[in-house]
């Protein structure tokens, strides 16, 4: 037995035991590892008692009430680029925040925080301030989750609720994390002035919207840009947004729409989207109203069983009034329908501009089927490299481009699943510069960790994107939701489960449902043996040349 203690160089204390080996706190002369509440009874005690750069490891629990959810004054001390504050849990998951672990306002020069493997029943909000200078960066959230629940089981959120809310500030990283439950935005960043907050990354999130009630003043969506700039979403899921009849908001406030899945809104300007799905979905699948400051696009995506692509207006908010521009390129849409809820309903359509006709949004390289409505319906639209197919009308106010093409139906063997375009099909190679008409999302974008501007920030890896990362944790988690007895649309009541989708049922092999085969199986086919093979290395290690084996017996 060895035992260490009390050593004073470098601000060492340890115990040590041979086969046992337990640290409660380990520290340098620049970071200690807490853990809690071994050392810390609650989150606002840790922050106080934490310096910058240090550790907090959060043991599995339940962790409620107010001294359990940062606010301006608790919050951890800003770390710096080569250590980051970090407050993350022991086991991902496992570390319960009913209340939500931040709700905080007017944080001040919070930079360098990383939070990691939280799981959060209410809202969570980062709020800075509207000067530019005091407002937090350099904060990164990774793989936590955000089941924003009813309140006293009347369905009600607050109007400006969020799973994860950003509010002024810039250089976020929101990675491999997901947000369902009752709220307004799944994930939404927000400016007070326009581009206040700037340059966030959502990287590999999913979003499922459950009941919307209470919101009076606001419109929802799974993901958000309001005035904010330079906003990129790489990898993100809206799925499964189907019981429009427990969004009660459209009923109680005639100004409200019905909601989008990716959101750019008063003025945002610069937004991507890349590699993205919305499927399942009684939303406009992207759109708003952004501003004319820098172009936004979509890019290599897929709306799939919505009932609108694109929904967009002119706005006068951060810009002039002139139509901000945009492009979409290889898109894979299709199974377009009407809503029928009976409120705010939306006729199934494809790409629409309303308040205003100048401008241009290019729309290219994409495949758009079985759209029981009108695809281009304005003359700002221009199409070309485009598969047009089985849709009730394909051009209104337009003519078609040069390389458009109307024979070729997608599901005849180019589309056999939605992430991919088959390769040798019809679809593949015959697109501008030998590109496909549509949607390859088969590896991750932007590297790991990475900010917006970083270098890889924004290109596509070598690592495969499914099977998708946690997907178990994400489907057991949404999976539980309920929101208790809510009002529904027309009227009564109802109660609406999360066992459903992906979350329910069994997968074309016959196991438990995933995620990943949720997705690559809905048109039908099973799901490519290769997505979840693994290699396993058989080869036994050689004994290095340097080490002598004895064997005793």
């Amino acid at each position: 037995m060895i035992a260490i203690s009390n050593c004073h160089f470098n601000k060492c204390h340890a115990s040590i035991i041979i086969g046992c080996l337990t640290f409660l706190a380990f520290s340098t002369s620049y970071a200690t590892t807490y853990y809690m509440p071994d050392r810390f009874a609650t989150l606002r005690a840790a922050c106080a008692g934490m310096s910058g750069g240090d550790t907090l490891i959060i043991r599995d629990g339940t962790y409620s009430g107010l001294n359990n959810t940062m606010v301006q004054g608790y919050m951890p001390p800003s770390g710096s680029a080569g250590a980051y504050t970090i407050i993350k849990a022991e086991h991902d998951g496992k570390a319960y925040f009913p209340d939500g672990w931040v709700n905080c306002s007017n944080t001040v020069n919070a930079q360098y925080l990383q939070f990691e493997g939280l799981k959060s029943g209410g809202g969570c909000t980062l709020y800075g301030r509207p000067t530019p200078a005091l407002n937090p960066s350099y904060i990164k959230v990774l793989r936590c989750s955000f089941g924003t629940l009813t309140t006293a089981n009347s369905g009600t959120v607050s109007g400006t609720a969020a799973g994860l809310n950003i509010i002024e500030g810039s250089y976020f990283l929101v990675e491999d994390c997901w947000s369902y439950g009752a709220n307004s935005y799944s994930f939404s960043v927000y400016a007070g002035t326009c581009g206040n907050t700037h340059h966030v990354v959502f990287r590999r999130c999913v979003a499922r919207k459950d009941n919307i009630g209470g919101n009076t003043n606001n419109n929802t969506s799974a993901f958000a840009a309001y005035r904010a700039n330079y906003i990129a979403f790489q990898n993100c899921i809206v799925i499964d947004g189907n019981r429009d009849e427990y969004w009660i908001d459209m009923q109680t406030n005639s100004n409200i729409e019905r909601p989008y899945g990716f959101y750019i809104l008063r003025g945002a300007a610069g937004v991507s989207i890349d590699g993205c799905i919305v499927l399942n979905f009684k939303g406009m699948a992207f759109g708003g109203s952004p501003s004319n400051v820098a172009a936004w696009s979509v890019n290599n995506s897929v709306a799939w069983d919505v009932p609108e692509i694109t929904w967009t207006r002119n706005t006068a908010e951060c810009s002039s009034t002139a139509f901000s521009p945009y492009t979409m390129n290889r898109l894979t849409a299709g199974h377009i329908r009407s809503t029928s809820s009976g409120v705010a309903d939306i006729t199934a359509r494809g790409f629409t501009q309303y308040m205003g006709s100048t401008g241009n949004a290019d729309i290219k390289n994409s495949n758009i089927s079985d759209v029981l409505g009108t695809v281009f319906s304005s003359n700002v639209f221009s199409s070309d490299y485009n598969c047009l197919y089985g849709n009730t009308t394909n051009y209104s106010g337009l003519s078609g481009g040069a390389h458009d093409t109307t024979t070729i139906n997608p599901l005849a063997g180019s589309l056999l699943y939605l992430p991919r375009i088959e390769s040798g099909s019809a679809l593949s190679g015959t697109g501008s510069g030998g590109s496909d008409r549509g949607a390859n999302i088969l590896y991750k974008i932007g590297t790991s960790g990475t900010y917006y501007g970083d270098v890889g920030w924004n290109t596509v890896t070598s690592d495969a994107l499914w099977p998708w990362p946690n997907e178990d944790r994400i489907k057991s988690e949404m999976a539980a939701y309920s929101s208790g007895t809510v009002n529904i649309i027309p009227s009564g009541t109802g109660t609406l489960s999360g066992t459903r989708g992906f979350c329910n049922g069994n997968s074309k092999d016959g196991t438990a449902q995933t995620l990943t085969k949720y997705i690559w199986e809905y048109l039908g086919n099973r799901i490519p043996a290769e997505i979840y093979s693994t290699s396993l290395d058989t080869t036994p290690p050689s004994i290095p040349q340097s080490i002598q084996l004895q064997i005793i017996n």
